[in-house]
């Protein structure tokens, strides 16, 4: 059975690969039941991530690759990794996220970084904000494509993603505002909403919405915001540049606004990829992923 715009409203099959599709980050819609433009174009964003024919429908091919991703999903959010069992190895250790429709409410994260995590979240929740998450660590086997790289900090527990659809949708009440910093270095700047008791009201200019190609439609929002690109920073934590997919045409999936890094102790010019897997797994679980396949990359150099 193909589900389709074509499919009858009401369909149960909808609603689960809806689901499906809002847990892996793809969807922002409510699970309706019905196969309208929003699931249509969430499917759309699924295909061209997979790699496979992008025609908005779910035959066979993109329901079964549908069920691996969220497999891979499912243990990346509830299994720490044969590294924590591992005494030689840096563990993976779970932290928690503040809750927000759709988005996970843990991740794990190698125990360093966790513990910068722990810290940094008893800040942002001082201030009245929420730290949301879509991922931590990421399944060596995960699929890769043009939004997630081979040699993603996610593989190593240094990376965490906020929730993808917290931001650029509606400025006046998400929890997080997003601001064109430097479309030259294609450096983007979080804001997070804190409540007006513990922040400062500000205004704040160039700030992004999804669907805009070009950014012809930056606006200005008021309200109780603080730098959370600044604070993440504090920890050690540090953003990437967005994609050009995100300028070009507005993809909100490429923009990366919600993935920040934990870059303390790597050396620029010294530290490996490869370096760092092995500090988190044993070899023989490394080799014949595609992580391992570029553990020569150098950090500042031709990994970043």
């Amino acid at each position: 059975m193909t589900l389709s715009r074509e499919t009858p409203k009401g369909s149960e099959s909808v609603a689960a690969v809806q689901q499906l599709l809002l847990a892996l980050g793809f969807y922002p819609g409510p699970v309706d039941k019905n196969f309208d433009h929003r699931t249509e174009q969430a499917v759309i964003r699924f295909q061209e991530f997979a790699g496979i024919y992008a025609d908005g429908c779910i035959g066979p091919i993109t329901m079964a690759a549908i069920e691996n991703a969220y497999q891979h999903h499912v243990i990346e959010l509830n299994s720490p990794g044969t590294a924590a069992a591992s005494g030689n190895l840096i563990p993976f250790m779970k932290v928690h996220a503040d809750d927000f429709p759709g988005g996970n409410h843990c991740l794990f994260l190698r125990a360093d970084a966790a513990h910068a995590y722990t810290l940094l979240k008893e800040q942002v929740n001082a201030r009245g904000g929420m730290l949301t998450s879509s991922a931590g660590r990421r399944c060596l086997n995960a699929h890769t494509a043009y939004n997630r790289s081979a040699t993603s900090f996610h593989y190593l527990g240094r990376a965490l993603d906020l929730f993808f659809w917290c931001a650029l949708r509606r400025p006046d009440s998400d929890p997080y505002v997003v601001q064109l910093e430097d479309s030259v270095k294609r450096s983007l700047r979080v804001f997070a909403r804190g409540t007006a008791d513990k922040v400062a009201e500000v205004t704040l200019e160039n700030i992004l919405v999804s669907g805009d190609p070009g950014f012809t439609k930056k606006r200005s929002v008021t309200g109780p915001f603080f730098d959370l690109t600044a604070l993440m920073a504090e920890f050690d934590f540090y953003p990437i540049p967005y994609r050009l997919r995100f300028e070009q045409n507005g993809d909100p999936l490429a923009s990366e606004w919600w993935h920040f890094q934990f870059e303390q102790g790597l050396i620029p010019g010294a530290s490996t990829f490869g370096g760092e897997l092995l500090k988190v797994y044993p070899q023989d679980q490394l080799e014949g992923t595609p992580p391992w396949r570029f553990r020569d990359r150098v950090y500042k150099v031709n990994w970043r």
